[in-house]
């Protein structure tokens, strides 16, 4: 703005100068001439005019200039600063005789403003030193009325009167398609505006300045509308009402507030309302585009800013992203070589499933300048079903199946780069308070989380959690300044419902009661698939009266008294209660080692350990229940006596399989006769005597509801053979001809 108001003030004294030249009959050519020295003198400026130069006398004062260009101050390379096909000025004549200049019309159809920033900072487009150092000088020289510097520049300044012109009012002033260049060699930005269209209304300087007008911003175009309540004021360097409001295809924004600008420091302060239909195409076109995904789509913000000194500060702001409503204060500080956010947020839910995980994204806004339509492609020939590509995951494979509209049902870690870019853009310190977090299946209470973002380190810390009838605190931290980005997490989980807990969480829906779960593990990676194959860490859980749905063991007892065994089968409706079923585990590349499982519950003791695979999702557990007469969930003597059969349960974790373990029974001949003889005890009081491992195999096909029954494969394991067909074994019989009464 500072820039036109220079170029109305040198136009005017041009105009002024053609007036005169008009009346005594002067060549164009020397007041063109007179113009070019003046811009010269006050500016430093080459002003060159290769086209004709016309005047008009009546009913306005006016002059016309084509193929018109400015340069760059002395000692800047690059092309002219400014160029255009025309500059036309007109003024009412009759104004002029007392002094006053009144625009009528001042317009520059397709001018190109170049505006640069060289490698020692300075900008074309600053006529301020110039102009402060030419009555210097002149001081210096003892140049007295040249020292008080030209009469335009004074009115500027403030100084209306005293000389040549006594006031100015700009009328309309329009720029016609228009072009705006920037380039900084500081920081290598650049940026163009096109189809630049501006109308500017002013009847007095005292008045309002409104401004309206549209451009073309990366193939998008903007309309834009404006007030500014008294340009004089803020060019002097006091305050201003000032409104504003911008509108496209990708959102709207209003302002209404006030500016002032004092020292080339601007601050404001007002009201702030925007929307947009999609945050991820809005972002796509600022040019901070985000990772391919789901969720940013609609959004709005409203709320009082105050900018001053570089800090942003935001109150009693309100806000809404993909259907989530919150309200929060803070500040943005843009001093230094980071932007630092400091503030506080509270939403009614965080749901995360909006983010993660397989899907189409959203269907972006349809664009106001749309991309050249693409040449149609021949049609493709028939292709063979589609595969991974080498090195690709399930995960990665199924989403790009998902573009295609199937959505199988497989989980698997994704082998896909994970950007941690954005944490090394910002430092921030934030509170945030949500109503409701959803994450895949896990549901969760009231949460607050302090999170604290430094040098590329993200340290989150849940100060309370609501999940699941119990609550939980953890920390987690991210380190995205590492070339291996790097995650640590520390959780305490207490009071949990567990089956509902433990299905959401990892498909496990075998295991009931209350939980508290304590974990501490870190990994490294650059994609998801490294991060869970470099986990280490350890960590113990406990559950309390519970139950291990789907089996129940009583009833296997009571079985087995009547000479028969079902087998370790699942039924929905079937469960065996306990009073605490507890263990602990050490994490090594992503393999949890469990040494010391142990269960206590009513007629069964168990203890086992195993291992948990977290990359392949798959568990592996060697168990040695004992069934026991006792009804109590406590300890005791009885403890020691009962029922011993090995059980091996293996299998992803979301469905494990359980199985006798016949090669445990049979690489143990004192374990198969304990087993044996208190089976046989339980069904005739039988004795029984040495037998051969041949012998124990056929009893327990009998007694074990089917034998040796193949276990489920590891991923990456050849399945093992099906058995043969037996034929049906009398458990009664078998254990009469092996165990004979004393």
């Amino acid at each position: 703005m500072r820039f036109l108001l220079k170029a109305v003030f040198t136009l005017a004294m041009l105009a002024v100068l053609a007036f005169g030249a008009i009346a005594f009959l002067v060549p164009r050519d020397v007041v063109r001439d007179q113009a070019i020295s003046l811009v010269k003198q006050q500016t430093g400026r080459d002003l060159a005019v290769r086209g004709e130069t016309s005047f008009t006398f009546y009913p306005s004062v006016g002059v016309a200039l084509s193929d018109v260009t400015l340069s760059n101050p002395p000692g800047m390379e690059g092309g002219p600063m400014l160029r255009m096909d025309s500059l036309t000025l007109n003024l009412k004549l009759l104004p002029l005789i007392s002094r006053s200049v009144e625009v009528e019309r001042f317009s520059l159809v397709r001018p190109v403003f170049d505006l640069r920033v060289d490698a020692k900072g300075r900008r074309n487009w600053d006529f301020a030193k110039k102009q402060a150092a030419a009555p210097a000088a002149a001081r210096r020289n003892g140049d007295a009325a040249a020292a008080r510097g030209p009469v335009f520049i004074q009115a500027q300044a403030g100084g209306l009167g005293g000389g040549l012109i006594q006031d100015i009012s700009l009328g309309t002033i329009r720029i016609e398609d228009g072009v705006v260049l920037y380039a900084n060699a500081l920081d290598g930005a650049s940026h163009r505006l096109d189809a630049l269209n501006v109308s500017l209304q002013q009847d007095d300087l005292d008045q309002p300045l409104n401004a309206d007008g549209d451009l073309v911003w990366k193939r998008e175009k903007i309309e834009f509308q404006g007030q500014v309540g008294s340009l004089t004021a803020l060019l002097r360097g006091g305050s201003s009402a000032i409104s504003m409001a911008l509108s496209s295809a990708l959102g709207k924004c209003d302002f209404n507030g006030r500016a002032a600008s004092r020292a080339n420091a601007l601050s404001a302060e007002g009201d702030l309302k925007g929307d947009t239909p999609s945050v991820r195409a809005l972002a796509d076109w600022t040019g901070s585009a985000m990772t391919p995904g789901k969720g940013f789509g609609p959004a709005k913000v409203a709320g009082h800013l105050k900018f001053q000194d570089q800090v942003l500060a935001f109150t009693k702001t309100t806000f809404s992203l993909d259907g989530m409503n919150g309200q929060g204060n803070g500040t943005v500080t843009l001093k230094g070589k980071k932007p630092y956010i400091r503030a506080a947020f509270a939403v009614d839910k965080l749901d995360l499933n909006i983010y993660a995980g397989p899907g189409e994204p959203a269907p972006l806004p349809r664009r106001t300048l749309q991309p050249p339509p693409a040449q149609p492609k021949p049609k493709a020939l028939p292709q063979a079903a589609p595969k991974p590509k080498d090195g690709q995951s399930l995960t990665d494979f199924i989403e790009d199946l998902n573009k295609g509209g199937k959505k199988p049902e497989v989980r698997a870690w994704s082998q896909r780069a994970m950007d941690f870019a954005g944490l090394n853009t910002v430092n921030a310190d934030v509170n945030f308070n949500a109503g409701a977090i959803f994450y895949q299946q896990i549901k969760t209470g009231a949460g607050a989380v302090s999170a604290s973002l430094k040098k590329g380190v993200l340290t989150a810390n849940l100060n309370k959690l609501a999940l699941y009838d119990g609550t939980g605190t953890g920390r987690l931290t991210l380190n995205g300044a590492r070339a291996v980005p790097a995650i640590a997490l520390a959780v305490d989980l207490r009071g949990l419902s567990a089956l509902p807990f433990m299905r959401a969480a990892m498909k496990i829906k075998r295991i009931s009661g209350r939980a508290h779960l304590v974990f501490n593990v870190s990994g490294a990676g650059r994609t998801q698939s490294q991060m869970v194959t470099t986990l280490s860490g350890n960590g113990n859980l406990r559950f309390t009266n519970g139950a291990i749905e789907g089996i129940n063991i009583p009833a296997m007892i009571r079985g087995l008294k009547q000479g028969r065994f079902a087998g370790w089968k699942t039924t929905e409706r079937e469960k065996t209660d306990f009073s605490s079923l507890s263990g602990s585990f050490t994490m090594s590349n992503g393999i949890a080692s469990n040494p010391d499982l142990s269960l206590i519950g009513p007629l069964l003791r168990m203890t086992g350990k195993g291992t948990i695979d977290v990359p392949r999702e798959y568990l592996d557990y060697a168990l040695t229940p004992r069934l026991v007469a006792s009804l109590q969930g406590q300890g005791g003597e009885t403890d020691r006596e009962g029922i011993v059969i090995p059980v091996r349960v293996r299998g992803p974790w979301g469905n494990p399989k359980a199985v006798p373990d016949l090669k445990r029974i049979l690489e143990d001949p004192e374990l198969a006769r304990d087993a044996l003889e208190k089976a046989g005890k339980a069904v005739k009081g039988l004795k029984g005597k040495k037998i051969t491992g041949e012998d124990v195999e056929q009893i327990l096909q009998g007694v074990l509801g089917g034998g040796q029954q193949p276990q489920p494969a590891a991923p990456g394991e050849p399945a093992q053979a099906q058995p043969q067909q037996q034929q049906k074994v009398d458990p009664e019989e078998l254990l009469k001809k092996f165990f004979k009464k004393r």
